[in-house]
């Protein structure tokens, strides 16, 4: 039993390696077996098919961002520290997990998120962004936002810098891949989040409203 989880992991490894570089269509069964050492018959014993490999492998990817013990800590912080943990635990994610943002961003941009339909999914990073939001706003520590587009600019700022990172660096002429420009861009995306949204933002002196 052992032997056969570290099998279907190898393979879950390579499938979601070779997804990222060239999608569902770009990534044969042929390669991805190779890839993970197995034979294909051993894949397709595991797998019926490509699509429902992808699909498991979209699956794990998605719940990989945020656990249900990680989302109950979360939930029970003030909404500023919430955002600013939860915007560091999505970073960490992409940073942490290469494949992360190439397989979301071609899921949205290829496929129209047709497969996370077919999987359920309300994406967990979205409700949690969402919530800390409303939350933030009732309690008067953040500006009346649009929770929806703020969760949106959020995830956009952060797959940016991941999805573009070579890019980035033959513009800007400097290593983005560094472990220095990552903490760069990670701490400046935080500050922007989270005095963008807040009532009174870090260093000010609140409003006299008496």
């Amino acid at each position: 039993m052992r032997d056969a989880g570290r099998t279907k992991t190898r393979i879950l490894d390579a499938a979601e390696l070779l997804f990222a570089r060239g999608g569902l269509e770009g990534a044969s069964t042929e390669a991805i077996a190779r890839h993970a050492g197995v034979s294909k018959t051993m894949l397709f014993y595991y797998f019926r098919n490509k699509e429902q490999l992808y699909l498991t492998v979209l699956k794990r990817v998605i719940e990989s961002v945020m656990d249900e013990e990680r989302t109950r800590q979360i939930d029970t912080m003030d909404p500023t520290d919430a955002l600013r943990a939860t915007v560091l635990d999505y970073f960490n994610v992409h940073f942490q997990r290469p494949t992360y943002a190439e397989l979301t961003l071609r899921e949205a941009m290829t496929y129209g998120g047709k497969y996370l339909e077919r999987l359920r999914y309300d994406l967990p990073i979205f409700g949690q962004l969402m919530r800390i939001v409303e939350r933030g706003t009732k309690a008067g520590v953040f500006r009346r936002v649009d929770p929806v587009k703020t969760t949106l600019s959020i995830i956009g700022m952060t797959k940016i810098f991941f999805t573009f990172r070579e890019a980035l660096e033959r513009v800007w002429k400097q290593d983005v891949h560094s472990e220095e420009r990552i903490t760069e861009w990670r701490d400046q995306m935080i500050d922007l989040l989270v005095n963008g949204v807040a009532l009174c933002p870090e260093g000010r002196e609140k409003p006299d409203v008496s």
